[in-house]
């Protein structure tokens, strides 16, 4: 299997913390690691800047963009845990949740709102059709 793009982690990062204890990063990547059914050279594999891990960059980028919904906390550094709200939204099944299905959030559009007064980059693809993270999109570049 390919590595999935960070969005379509989302759903299984917010299920996989669902029990509402405080999960590390790397047990949560790890977890989905076996859940995407990635092979050891799928997991190893890292970012063209040779920095992160590519899987883990875009867990990460998952949980960024949850925690700005509220779906997500940070209760210290390098652990998530899910909030009422995103245990609320899995009692609704969503099919996948994504950036336009965190559109619906108010402070997620507050969020997106700061972000597109700060970009500068001219970019036109959209952030509901971006599969990419910021840091392979600049390493592309």
């Amino acid at each position: 299997m390919a590595i999935p793009d960070y969005q379509s982690t989302m759903l299984p990062l917010l299920e996989y913390v669902s029990d509402g204890n405080p999960h590390t990063n790397r047990d949560v990547v790890e977890a989905l690691a076996t859940k995407f059914k990635l092979t050891e050279k799928e997991k190893n594999e890292m970012l063209p800047s040779g920095v992160q891990q590519t899987f883990y960059n875009r867990v990460m980028w998952a949980r960024f963009h949850l925690v700005k919904a509220g779906l997500l906390i940070s209760p210290k550094r390098g652990t998530m845990q899910i909030t009422s709200r995103g245990k609320q939204e899995l009692k609704l099944k969503p099919g996948r949740i994504n950036i336009a299905y965190l559109r619906k959030f108010t402070d997620f559009n507050d969020f997106l709102s700061s972000m597109s007064k700060r970009n500068a980059s001219g970019s036109n693809e959209s952030s509901e059709e971006a599969s990419q993270t910021p840091e392979e999109i600049l390493d592309s570049s």
